[in-house]
C-alpha cells in the first residue's frame, strides 16, 4: 500500500555541504543587485523575502501515489552522495528569490525513482504559510517516469530539483494551486542521454514568481520546457526561464503561453545559454500572449548568449489580443460568442498540454477548465 502523505521532514542534521550551500546562497541574496527604483510589489518581495523566516514542520507531501518519499534524515544514510552532488550541481540562482529559497528552506523531501513505473507517479506538496521547503527528485540511470505534482497551500517558497541519471526519461506535470504570494523554483540537471519534458500549469495565487532552469550537461541530453498559464482579475505573475547547455548534441525547446483577463499581468524573461562545450546545439525559445482586455499586460523577453560556433538556436515571442477573423468563422458556424473565444482559447493552451503525455491530458484540462470557468462567471481573483 502507498503512503498517504510524508510530513515531519524537518531537517535536523546539517552536514557541512549542506551548510556550505546555504552560506553560498545567502551570500548571494545578501549581494543581490536590487534595482535602485523598485516597483511597489518588487518592494514588497524584497522585505517579505529579507524577513523570511520559516519554521520547520510546515509542509508536507500528500496523497503520494507510486513513489518513494523520504524526509532529509531519512534519506541521508542512504542517499547523501547523491543529495550533495544535487546541490552541488545546481546552476547558480538567477533571482534573489531562489537564492532565498535555496537558503532558507527548512522542509526538505526527497523522491527516488528507480526503473519504470507503469502507473503515474504523483504527490501533492502542501505549503504551510510561510513555509519554505526544498523537494530532490533523484532519478536514477536508466530509470523512466511518468510525475504528475500538485502544488497547494500558498505565502511560501517551494524549490525542487530534478536530477536524471545517464539515460534517465522523465516527464513532469505541475499543477500550481497555491494562493497568496508565493515563489517556485525548478532545476532540471541532466546527464548524458537523459531526457526531460516538463510542463506547469500556472492558474492561481494572487502574485507569482517561478525561477527555471534546464541544465543539459550530458552529451546527447534533451529536454522540453513547457509552461501554460491562465490568469485573471489582479493576478501577477512573473516568470524567469534559463536554458543552459554545456554538452555537447543536447536539444531544448522551450514554450511559455499565457492567457491574461481582467487586470492581470504577466512577465516572462527567457534566456538560452550555450557554453563553449555545448557544439551541435539546437534550442529553440518561444513566448507568446493572449490578452482579453485591454487592462490586462504582458512582457515577454527572450534571448541567446552563444559561446559555441556550430550550433543552431532561435528565439520568437508575440503579444496580441484574439484576431477578428478566427472568432468571426466560428461564429458564423453557428457557435455562440462566448463558446468561439473559449475555443480559441482552449486551442491555444491546450497545444502545449498536448505535447505531454496522453496520461496528464486529463488532469491538466481538467484545471484549466475549471479556472476558465471561473473568470467567465467572474469569479477570477479581484
Amino acid at each position: 500500500m502507498e503512503p498517504e502523505g510524508k510530513g515531519m521532514a524537518t531537517v535536523g542534521t546539517q552536514p557541512g555541504w549542506l551548510s556550505a550551500y546555504r552560506e553560498k546562497n545567502r551570500q548571494v541574496f545578501e549581494a543581490w543587485p536590487w534595482p535602485y527604483r523598485l516597483s511597489s510589489d518588487e518592494r514588497k518581495w524584497k522585505e517579505w523575502l529579507t524577513a523570511f523566516a520559516p519554521a520547520g514542520g510546515a509542509t508536507r507531501i500528500a496523497e503520494v501515489r507510486g513513489a518513494r518519499v523520504l524526509g532529509f534524515d531519512e534519506a541521508l544514510p542512504a542517499y547523501g552522495e547523491q543529495i550533495r552532488q544535487a546541490l552541488e550541481s545546481e546552476q547558480a540562482p538567477h533571482d534573489a528569490m531562489e537564492a532565498r529559497a535555496n537558503a532558507a528552506f527548512a522542509d526538505c523531501f526527497v523522491v527516488v525513482i528507480e526503473g519504470a513505473p507503469a502507473e503515474t507517479v504523483s504527490w501533492t506538496v502542501e505549503l504551510g504559510e510561510h513555509a519554505a521547503a526544498k523537494v530532490i527528485v533523484l532519478a536514477v540511470a536508466g530509470a523512466s517516469a511518468k510525475v504528475l505534482e500538485r502544488v497547494k497551500g500558498g505565502n511560501g517558497l517551494l524549490a525542487e530539483t530534478v536530477v536524471l541519471g545517464a539515460g534517465a526519461g522523465v516527464s513532469c506535470a505541475r499543477i500550481h494551486l497555491a494562493g497568496g504570494w508565493n515563489g517556485v523554483c525548478q532545476q532540471q540537471i541532466l546527464a548524458r542521454d537523459a531526457k526531460f519534458r516538463g510542463l506547469n500549469l500556472w492558474v492561481e495565487g494572487e502574485n507569482v514568481k517561478g525561477s527555471l532552469c534546464l541544465a543539459l550537461n550530458g552529451r546527447g541530453s534533451s529536454a522540453e520546457q513547457l509552461d501554460a498559464m491562465l490568469l485573471a482579475g489582479r493576478q501577477k505573475a512573473d516568470v524567469r526561464l534559463l536554458t543552459v547547455h554545456s554538452g555537447e548534441h543536447t536539444q531544448a525547446y522551450s514554450s511559455m503561453k499565457n492567457v491574461l483577463n481582467g487586470h492581470s499581468q504577466a512577465n516572462f524573461d527567457g534566456m538560452v545559454r550555450i557554453l563553449p562545450g555545448g557544439q551541435k546545439t539546437e534550442s529553440l525559445l518561444e513566448a507568446h500572449s493572449l490578452l482579453l482586455s485591454r487592462e490586462a499586460k504582458s512582457r515577454n523577453v527572450p534571448g541567446l548568449e552563444i559561446e559555441a560556433d556550430d550550433v543552431k538556436a532561435k528565439h520568437s515571442a508575440s503579444v496580441r489580443h484574439i484576431e477578428e477573423e478566427p472568432l468571426f468563422y466560428l461564429m458564423s458556424r453557428g457557435l455562440p460568442a462566448g463558446e468561439a473565444q473559449e475555443m480559441i482559447i482552449m486551442g491555444f493552451l491546450e497545444s502545449l498540454l498536448h505535447r505531454m503525455p496522453p496520461a496528464f491530458h486529463e488532469p491538466l484540462a481538467v484545471e484549466l477548465r475549471r479556472k476558465w470557468g471561473e473568470t467567465r462567471a467572474g469569479a477570477g481573483h479581484a
